[in-house]
Parts: C-alpha cells; structure tokens; sequence
C-alpha cells in the first residue's frame, strides 16, 4: 500500500506496517488504520457419474494447466454463488446441491480458498472464459503432475482419498503452498499441510 485511501498522505512517508502480525497500515497523518484482509476464493468440485470438471487454464499463472473451476468472491456476493458463477463463467457448468467440502488457509497469499461440492447437470460442461479446454476426469486418471495450484491439488487430494469417510477432523486446514515436483506416478501425492482441527473421529486412509 503507497498512499492512504482516506487522505491521500503518502504510507512511505506516514506509516509502515505492524512489526508483529496481522500486518497493518496506519497512517500517521489522519490516523487510519488500514486492514489487509484476505482474499477469498471460491471453487468447485463438480461431479457426474464418478468424473470430476476440471478446467485447462488460457491464462497466466499456470497457463496450460489443470485447476478446478473458481475465483474470487466478488464484493456482497456470497460464497457458494461465486462457486456456481465461477464454473459458469469458466466451464458453462450448471452445478447444483452446491455443499461447502474444504476450505485452506493460504497466509502466504494471503488468501482463503474455500471448495464446494456438487453435481454436475446433465454432465454438460465447455469451454468459457480463461479456459482453453474442459474435461470429466475418473478419480483414477486425475491429471496430479499438470495441476495449476497446491490447493487444487489439495482439494482432489482430500475428494479422492476420503469422499466416503463422513466423519473427519475440522474441514479448515492450513495449507503450506510448495509446488511439489512432478511426479511420476498418478498416485495423489499428500499436500503439504498441518490441520487446525482436533483429529479425533478421522478414519483410516
């Protein structure tokens, strides 16, 4: 942040942020205090007959690259509406019994990505906007070496290895966000992560 949106007064020059967390802006000349919020992010895990929508991405970062359809919640728009819009907009993909499945903290980016799941209508999907290519993937043919970000791969991770577990720790976890090399194999390899909740009542596998 350069100049304070209230008065104009340079931040170089009438403040600096916090020295301890959360980072802050305050400006000395009319003594506003600046909050940096988190962005948040809405994405969706939308199913048909065992297939899960993925989007190859037209844009930078991660052109080329397979991601779940989402993007930023707009302002005054709720979350599980942005889930839906974004895979509109993304993959003309109608998905319904939208549900809340995850949701990752990424202080790093400062971001919050939550993921809903749901059902895919009719199965019908495209091409839409920043998307060059749409496909229905088998759990077992997950694309897991040319998936665009950690939290993608973190929510198809968590989709594909306990889907049929309804019991298990807290649905919020902090995800560290490192690009894990390519692998070999098509086995999920675990993101790299430490849960905020109490993990009693998780199941095996």
């Amino acid at each position: 942040m350069k100049f304070c949106s209230e008065c104009g007064a340079s931040i170089a020059a009438s403040g600096r942020p916090s020295a301890t967390p959360p980072a802050r802006y305050r400006c000395s000349g009319c003594g506003v205090t600046h909050f940096r919020n988190p962005r948040i992010v809405a994405c969706c895990i939308a199913e048909w007959q065992g297939q899960v929508l993925l989007c190859r991405r037209a844009i930078e970062p991660s052109f080329g690259l397979w991601t779940l359809p989402g993007g930023y919640v707009e302002a005054s728009e709720p979350i599980q509406q942005a889930a839906a819009r974004e895979a509109l907009e993304e993959a003309m993909a109608t998905v319904d019994e939208l549900a809340l499945f995850r949701v990752y903290n990424l202080p790093k980016y400062n971001e919050v990505i939550t993921v809903f799941r749901g059902t895919l209508r009719d199965g019908r999907c495209a091409v839409g906007e920043e998307t060059s290519e749409v496909a229905l993937f088998p759990r077992r043919d997950l694309p897991w070496d040319t998936l665009a970000f950690e939290s993608t791969r973190a929510a198809l991770h968590d989709y594909a290895t306990r889907r049929w577990q309804p019991v298990h720790a807290s649905p919020v976890e902090d995800l560290t966000w490192l690009q894990p090399p390519p692998v070999a194999t098509r086995r999920a390899p675990p993101p790299t992560r430490t849960a905020t909740g109490q993990a009693a009542g998780r199941g095996a596998g």
